[in-house]
């Protein structure tokens, strides 16, 4: 069976899901429909969407002999502390894409991605941070979440401790770091640079859309019928999104696309900025440490984006 030799492993809410788009679309690439199939995160059960590993190859058995690279994304390996490891042992010398993001623009953008998916249920950012310590005593949880490491958003955005922890497993040749800001700047040039690294030729792309923007509900009673539907209806929608990759279907496409209209995540406060720049300060310095890459900046209020 084919066996994936690439790997986009986070974070999320860095680029992650629009580099795969991009390479997806490259001749000499086979990347899956399924995005996100956790399958390596054997710490995080229930993010895990293809459990054995017949199911998980399954994925790749459309990749032919034309393919030089075989992959697949999912942002929580690197935040994962088992999945790192555990791909390495599947593919020894798979290649490894990390994207970083200045993690308290990170934290502030995975608080509403989480909204909109039902994972979290506080609407007020601040109070949701705030609650982290509870909600690891297996407090104030929201029902719709799958696995409560999703809401330990300090964990999440710990960025510098996790690269550090993934160059133990993985040697630096193999791995390939994109910086957000990078990325965002010019994506032409970063898509071009993940090219080389994965030894392919520029397939001559100039245009890069923006892929999962920020975005509401029309209806947020009608969302929660589809997104966290009440029983029997999440049984059939649980076996449309193991079999298929529920939203990857192109009904599920249409009808996500009915449900929801872009919008602007509201500012930061100044305030809570500066209180997320001491807690996340060490950690920024150890992956500056760990790229060569002063990112010190990153602390500054005035250069997060709201």
């Amino acid at each position: 069976m084919n066996r994936p030799n690439t790997f986009i492993i986070g974070a999320p809410k860095c680029g992650t899901s629009a580099l795969y788009s991009y390479l997806r679309s490259h001749p000499d690439v086979f990347m899956p429909a399924v995005k996100e199939p956790h399958y390596f995160c054997y710490d995080f059960d229930g993010l895990r969407r293809f459990p054995t590993e017949p199911e998980y190859l399954n994925l790749f058995a459309p990749a032919t002999s034309a393919h030089k690279i075989i992959g697949e994304a999912t942002s929580r390996y690197l935040y994962s502390r088992e999945a790192v490891p555990a791909l390495r042992a599947f593919a020894p010398g798979a290649k490894l894409i990390v994207m970083l993001r200045n993690p308290i623009d990170l934290v502030h953008s995975l608080h509403a991605q989480l909204l909109y998916q039902y994972t979290e249920d506080e609407t007020d950012f601040w109070t949701a941070w705030r609650l982290q310590r509870d909600r690891k005593l297996g407090l104030s949880i929201p029902p719709g979440c799958p696995c409560v490491n999703e809401l330990f958003y300090g964990d999440v955005a710990s960025l510098g401790s996790q690269m550090q922890r993934m160059y133990e497993w993985v040697p630096r040749s193999d791995c390939h770091v994109i910086l957000y800001d990078d990325f965002k700047r010019d994506p032409r040039r970063a898509y071009l640079g993940a090219l080389d690294f994965l030894g392919l030729e520029d397939d001559g792309r100039q245009t890069f859309a923006k892929v999962n923007p920020h975005k509401k509900y029309r209806s947020d009673l009608l969302a929660k019928l589809v997104v966290d539907p009440p029983f029997p209806l999440s049984t059939i929608k649980s076996g449309l999104k193991q079999t298929f990759g529920w939203k990857e279907t192109r009904f599920g496409r249409w009808v996500y696309a009915k449900m929801t209209v872009p919008t602007q995540r509201s500012p930061m406060d100044l305030q809570v900025q500066s209180e997320l720049a001491a807690f996340f300060h060490d950690d920024i310095q150890l992956l500056s440490d760990q790229l060569g890459r002063d990112l010190s900046h990153w602390t500054k209020t005035q250069s997060i984006a709201a």
